[in-house]
């Protein structure tokens, strides 16, 4: 009868000590995931930033970002699927994959992008304002 119990009592360890496992295993997994869509936004974000910088001009027409580059040609950022698209005459590049929602907001002063991302049960929100570049007239 003791044989038993100690089995019982070892076999009950055991299962407890796999559950454990995997769900430090899934823990696990999730916090890569948050990593993976962190480093999304922060390419993500400092991409636009560089652009938006050094554009002419941009507005909001059908939900895509619309603006020139220093040179004059047409870029278009929008939402397609899971992913942010940038879109010139030559192609196209992904910006930012695992999109949930994507959003702006063009002032003249600058670009107000909200962003939200999920891969698996992780999850990433937010915004940033990216100002368009001031330059200053010297002073005499």
């Amino acid at each position: 009868m003791e044989t038993l119990v100690a089995s019982v009592v070892c076999c009950l360890v055991l299962i407890a000590a796999s559950l454990s496992f995997v769900e430090a295993q899934r823990q696990f997994a999730k916090a890569k995931a948050a990593a993976i869509l962190e480093a999304e936004a922060r390419g993500f974000f400092a991409y636009a930033e560089e652009e938006i910088r050094r554009c002419d001009r941009f507005h909001k027409k059908n939900n895509q970002l619309w603006f020139k580059d220093e040179k004059g040609n047409d870029i278009v950022y929008q939402q397609v699927g899971n992913k942010v698209v940038r879109k010139m005459k030559d192609g196209y590049i992904f910006l930012a994959q695992y999109v949930k929602k994507f959003d702006f907001e063009a002032e003249q002063q600058g670009c107000r992008f909200h962003l939200e991302l999920k891969n698996g049960e992780a999850e990433w929100k937010g915004s940033i304002f990216i100002g368009k570049r001031v330059e200053f007239a010297g002073m005499e």
